[in-house]
């Protein structure tokens, strides 16, 4: 009878094994995570979808009147978050997975009461305050399917507001104080695309400097006196691409 064969593998085997789990999981773990961010952006951009819909209910009840940023009655402050809130009816539709900065503001956030009131909403969308910062009438939107409603935002202020004011959003990152060489921008993104929905009621991805590229009023502006005075709507374009751009994010 013969002896069975107890040898092993060689220590060369082993590291030929190591090694080709080693490539595997590199080649496979890319894979995993775009796969994952994928499925987060789905879910993000079915958030904007809900929040706007829940957005045209409340200016339909309110004689097609678009709410504003914000609002302060006396010592109390919230924002439209708040004022579409019976629409939602869901916290988390407020909250896109991809985002960091996701959370409900703590009440000892001072900046925050004074900001956000107590909303007590998630932050990871902003209205677009280039032209909703003062609210408007639904008679007022000149082309409704190019011109945004609302976007992704990192930071706490209820609305995205790109401006040739120093308080321009674009330099903008998570906080309250400009950071225009962050890294990261405002506006989060999904593999360097961001969610948007439009004034027609469709939501759509796009990469955050193409808003400024793609159309010859941007996606940000309804027209050029009203929130703000825009002269020079070249230069007014090539800045607010040139506050994107400084942020590695958008390059």
């Amino acid at each position: 009878m013969r002896p069975r064969d107890t040898r092993g593998f060689t220590l060369i085997e082993l590291l030929v094994v190591i090694a080709i789990i080693a490539i595997l999981a590199a080649i496979l773990f890319p894979v995993f995570a775009q796969a994952r961010e994928k499925a987060r952006q789905a879910t993000c951009l079915s958030n904007v979808k809900q929040i706007a819909t829940s957005y045209f209910m409340y200016a339909q009840d309110y004689d097609q009147r678009y709410t504003q940023n914000r609002y302060a009655d006396g010592a109390n402050h919230y924002t439209w978050k708040l004022a579409i809130l019976p629409y939602v009816k869901n916290l988390a539709v407020f909250r896109c997975p991809s985002n960091a900065y996701n959370k409900i503001p703590g009440p000892k956030d001072i900046l925050s009461v004074w900001v956000e009131g107590k909303d007590g909403v998630p932050r990871s969308y902003a209205m677009n305050g280039a032209t909703l910062h003062d609210g408007m009438n639904d008679s007022e939107l000149q082309a409704p399917s190019e011109t945004i409603l609302m976007c992704e935002a990192r930071y706490g202020y209820p609305d995205v507001y790109p401006s040739d004011q120093s308080w321009s959003s674009f330099k903008y990152s998570y906080d309250w104080n400009p950071r225009p060489k962050d890294d990261i921008g405002v506006m989060q993104t999904h593999s360097s695309l961001s969610n948007y929905a439009m004034f027609d009621g469709h939501a759509k991805t796009m990469k955050p400097t193409y808003t400024l590229t793609g159309r010859d009023m941007t996606f940000w502006l309804n027209s050029l006196d009203k929130p703000q005075t825009i002269k020079d709507l070249v230069k007014w374009k090539q800045a607010r691409l040139a506050e994107l751009l400084a942020h590695k994010e958008y390059q």
